[in-house]
């Protein structure tokens, strides 16, 4: 068990129609750190973080939040502790941006009640903090993808989480927009606001802004001990030219530019 607060995931392992994705996930997250996800597409990066967040049961294991098992924890427990940004979506509504947000309140907010001041006043300011205040009062389905992923986040950081769950986060968002996300949720955590655990697609990216990485592979569904976590730890000690040839099947060099280590494809 976690001696102090944050995340332990024990022995998680999930399964659909008999194919396995998960097997035998364990970790611990220490609170104050940015956690990376790193790995090809389907090696489970989303399913972890559902996981983790209570939206999706694990065939078996537990996941514990503080120490406290999830199953136990009612869903508004879960959205004031955890806030989960998903892959961008599209909404049916004719919400406007400002009103996107303010749905990370609810939790919050009396049954049947509206949003109070203080609440947009949160709303206003999660907005600012990712650089999305000029699209506040634009309809959230006339926005480009990457400001409806700015919203998203947005709508993350004003549930107040301690913990901030991140699903390729800079998916959709120009080169500008991924540094400025990355530095703002790296600065989250070096100030003690919130823990962060985040799945990139970009290794340089999460050299640049992790404090451990865990890189993942596809399991073989046919082999009942093989595990995802090829390694995991501080990032430039497991993203290895080795490890990432496991995990993505590619040679890559690691250079050092002005200081700092970079991968490049061979």
């Amino acid at each position: 068990m976690i001696s102090g607060k944050g995340i332990l995931i024990d022995g998680v392992s999930l399964s659909y129609n008999g194919r396995a994705v998960l097997n035998n996930i364990c970790m611990e997250i220490e609170r104050g750190r940015v956690i990376t996800l790193l790995g090809p597409n389907g090696c489970g990066k989303t399913t972890l973080l559902k996981i983790i967040n209570g939206l999706l049961p694990p065939t078996s294991g537990r996941v514990y939040v503080d120490c406290r098992d999830t199953r136990s924890m009612k869903p508004g427990e879960m959205a004031r502790r955890m806030g989960h940004v998903p892959q961008a979506q599209r909404s049916t509504f004719p919400f406007t941006v400002l009103d996107v947000v303010l749905t990370g309140r609810f939790s919050y907010i009396s049954p049947l009640s509206k949003p109070g001041e203080r609440d947009v006043e949160k709303a206003y300011r999660a907005l600012e903090m990712v650089g999305a205040l000029h699209i506040a009062d634009r309809p959230y389905n006339h926005v480009s993808g990457g400001e409806r992923q700015l919203a998203m986040i947005a709508r993350a950081l004003a549930q107040e989480p301690s913990f901030l769950l991140l699903d390729e986060p800079t998916s959709y968002l120009d080169f500008r927009n991924q540094i400025r996300i990355l530095k703002t949720v790296r600065g989250f955590a070096e100030s003690g606001l919130m823990t962060v655990v985040m799945s990139l697609h970009d290794p340089n990216h999460a050299l640049m802004f992790s404090d451990r990485v865990v890189l993942l592979q596809k399991i073989d569904c046919e082999s009942s001990d093989m595990n995802n976590i090829v390694a995991m730890g501080e990032p430039v000690s497991v993203m290895t030219p080795e490890n990432i040839r496991k995990a993505y099947g590619i040679d890559v060099e690691m250079l050092e530019i002005k200081g700092r280590r970079l991968l490049f494809p061979l």
